[in-house]
């Protein structure tokens, strides 16, 4: 499956990570956050990164627009449902996640990989359908450590 359009549940400083550095690879990305409050934020946090690195060379004006150009941002997260790959990054709250997928289980398009940032357990178990579960352990800072991002795709609990 190609991925094109990817989704990130959570504007924080994983969130805003995670979406920046999709952009910066070239993806259409959806940035969802339950309020504008934390979503503006999170834009903020991404523009102010990638102005550093344009500051530092590390990156052309052009590259930074670009990358820009392909984050949107919504509080709504039906936003998620022509995702190909949905990364949730919310708070550790086990009930929160279980309710999350349950939520992204009923939204997402059936062959969406649905991923979590969690580092406590295998996102399979937040899943009613774990078939298209990922679990993403990407580390902080997100931007600096996108190159080590460990993804694995989990086994269906039926396979």
């Amino acid at each position: 499956m190609e991925i094109t359009k990817i989704a990130v549940l959570g504007a924080g400083q994983m969130g805003a990570g995670i979406a920046q550095v999709s952009a910066c690879a070239g993806y259409e990305v959806v940035m969802i956050d339950i309020n504008q409050e934390f979503v503006d934020r999170g834009m903020g946090t991404i523009s102010s990164s990638l102005g550093k690195l344009v500051s530092k060379g590390r990156m052309t004006e052009e590259e930074s627009s670009r990358a820009m150009s392909l984050i949107s941002s919504s509080t709504d997260r039906a936003s998620a449902s022509d995702a190909d790959l949905v990364v949730e990054a919310i708070p550790e709250i086990p009930d929160l996640k279980f309710s999350t997928f349950s939520e992204l289980d009923s939204i997402c398009k059936q062959n969406a990989i649905l991923a979590s940032n969690t580092g406590k357990a295998s996102v399979c178990i937040f899943m009613k359908t774990p078939s298209n579960g990922a679990i993403s352990s990407i580390g902080n800072p997100v931007v600096s450590q996108c190159a080590r991002a460990l993804t694995e795709t989990m086994p269906s609990i039926g396979s």
